[in-house]
């Protein structure tokens, strides 16, 4: 996730992770998460993550804006992200 213009906006997903499997995509804005509305003139990334971590199998609302196609709800199930590490 990046900053941009003072939004948060997917710019990487891990196959197979909760927001992949929820249907988001890169690109898309996130604009709520629960009941928080995202201000990123008054968040920062820290406090996103924060909202976005919380207790395995627990389901979180996430409200995104998708360019060309608006407003979409999300429900995401919170898991723990595996990343694999690359061999040298």
């Amino acid at each position: 996730m990046l900053r941009r213009n003072g939004e948060f906006v997917v710019n990487e997903l891990f196959q197979e992770a909760p927001a992949d499997r929820a249907g988001m995509r890169i690109g898309d804005v996130l604009v709520k998460i629960g009941e928080k509305k995202l201000d990123g003139n008054k968040l920062d990334m820290g406090d996103v993550r924060q909202l976005l971590r919380w207790e395995k199998s627990s389901t979180i609302a996430i409200q995104i804006r998708r360019p060309g196609e608006g407003n979409i709800e999300l429900s995401v199930m919170r898991d723990r992200i595996k990343v694999d590490n690359v061999p040298y």
